[in-house]
């Protein structure tokens, strides 16, 4: 059997298109169902050591990684962004498959690192606790309404707390009112279940790394931004320089320069979105207590831009980062305190052992929902 050295892919949720060549250079297609093992193994059987398989990014494509990997060369996972394949008028499954393909034989796709399953793990984690933590607030706004609709004064902060869950049984309330305040305090506390079984989970997930505390020696950077920017990051050795580290997080500005003038447009915000945002929300913790940061930001700041200097901050800030991971050397400016302070919290919750969570579960939700939510549908880590 002829070996295929080259195969470009179309990937969907149900399927995938292949193209390759023949040994007289004509296109061949083939359509395979993901659902059907006896389709999966033809295709198996058509690859070889010798074969690069090119497949457009996904949401399933790292499960298609890991599943053919291990049978061929190498399988590459393409950024279909960063190049004119879908600048063109013809759309179909083959003629994708088939630009994937030139593509590769022109050695011209943008690859993507694949990262590995901890790391993606981690990234899931951390994704759905922001989506536990922006409808738990939509909630807890809701409620807030309310109160404000029926000119009723809180008598805590917190909004969940039970001297302000009092006041939505008083008799100001209707019905309707005290229907939907009901369902919402009750997804509250769901939600702040989930949030806290996720946040222990992802403490027990990364155990004692040496690259978190680390990071933690960084003013303004709590275990929590710690966690986000190593998943964000993943393996730092794959960055050549702190440059690349930026240009990774869209923090690096727009080049558009022609006739020997240049204009300033920014930054290129294209990247990890989630690492950009945690390098330039962290600059406002960090000025604080970093002579260095602090008098770089009020230097640019002062130029008129406070919205420019926390950019120009977020990224000195991630050239930080790199360089701390890399010599694996703490911040100069660390105060021990502060340092302290952060790891000491740290270490508590690590020894947070699985009857201290249902304690403080339970402190946050009946028992009938405690029993069904928890119990039941108790979170592997």
């Amino acid at each position: 059997m002829t070996t295929i050295k080259q195969i470009g892919i179309d990937l969907h949720t149900n399927c995938f298109t292949i193209a390759y060549r023949d040994k007289t250079g004509n296109f061949i297609f083939g359509n395979f169902n993901l659902f059907k093992n006896d389709e999966i193994e033809d295709f198996k059987k058509i690859l070889s050591k010798k074969t690069i398989i090119a497949v457009e990014a996904t949401i399933n494509s790292h499960c298609f990684y890991e599943t053919f990997s291990p049978l061929v060369k190498k399988v590459i996972i393409v950024n279909t962004n960063n190049h004119g394949h879908r600048q063109t008028k013809t759309k179909s499954d083959k003629e994708d498959a088939k630009r994937v393909l030139i593509f590769l034989e022109a050695d011209m796709l943008s690859e993507i690192w694949v990262a590995p399953k901890k790391i993606v793990h981690l990234r899931k984690l951390l994704s759905i606790q922001k989506q536990i933590e922006k409808i738990q607030t939509c909630c807890k706004n809701m409620l807030g309404n309310i109160l404000i609709e029926t000119i009723t004064k809180r008598r805590r902060s917190s909004i969940t707390h039970k001297d302000n869950i009092a006041l939505f049984h008083d008799e100001k309330f209707d019905e309707t009112q005290q229907l939907i305040s009901k369902n919402l305090i009750e997804i509250t506390k769901y939600m702040e279940l989930k949030n806290a079984v996720l946040k222990h989970a992802m403490v027990k997930y990364l155990g004692e790394s040496e690259d978190v505390k680390l990071l933690m020696s960084i003013p303004g950077i709590s275990y929590y931004s710690a966690v986000c920017i190593l998943a964000e990051i993943g393996d730092i050795n794959r960055f050549d320089s702190a440059r690349k580290l930026c240009s990774y997080a869209g923090l690096v500005p727009i080049l558009d320069e022609s006739n020997g003038k240049r204009k300033n447009r920014g930054i290129t915000k294209s990247g990890r979105r989630k690492l950009r945002y945690f390098a330039v929300f962290s600059v406002l913790n960090a000025i604080k207590s970093s002579k260095t940061l602090r008098e770089f930001y009020n230097r640019i700041a002062s130029k008129g831009s406070k919205k420019r200097a926390m950019v120009a901050t977020g990224r000195k800030l991630l050239t930080i980062i790199y360089h701390i991971l890399t010599t694996k050397e703490p911040f100069r400016e660390m105060k021990e305190s502060l340092y302290n302070m952060k790891i000491f919290k740290w270490k508590k919750t690590l020894m947070t052992n699985s009857s201290n969570m249902n304690k403080l579960m339970k402190k946050f939700i009946d028992k009938e929902i405690y029993e069904a939510v928890f119990i039941d549908d108790r979170l592997k880590c």
